[in-house]
């Protein structure tokens, strides 16, 4: 505690290296959380879907679907047990470009048991 008064006296020296300093420390702090936000980012699907699970898209993009023949193809590889399909394509509620939708058409029943964290309510929404 002695040398405090010594320390404050040299950060006022050089308010510019004092200055500079401090902004690299805090710019060093930012993008280490950025860092980590993306490694997050990338995981994430992984730890959330778990290692039983895997999701298989057309090499162009999201929106162009896999040959339908391929279902049947995927379910012969050894260990996979089933496979379903999920399509995406865009959807605008009430005429508004701002309120955008995902929508996902998917077969019921294949998709819930694939998926179990996905809970419906009995009804005319869930089938069986």
């Amino acid at each position: 505690m002695r040398f405090l008064f010594l320390v404050w006296a040299n950060l006022k020296r050089k308010r510019l290296r004092t200055l500079l300093t401090l902004l690299s420390v805090c710019c060093a702090f930012v993008l280490y959380g950025l860092l980590c936000t993306i490694k997050e980012a990338f995981t994430a699907g992984v730890t959330m879907a778990g290692a039983d699970r895997l999701i298989v898209r057309h090499k162009v993009s999201l929106i162009m679907t896999l040959p339908v023949t391929y279902g049947p193809r995927m379910e012969r590889v050894p260990g996979v047990v089933s496979a379903t399909h999920c399509t995406w394509f865009n959807g605008i509620y009430q005429n508004e470009p701002k309120n955008f939708l995902r929508q996902l058409p998917v077969e019921p029943e294949p998709f819930l048991a694939m998926y179990p964290e996905y809970v419906l309510p009995r009804g005319k929404s869930r089938p069986g």
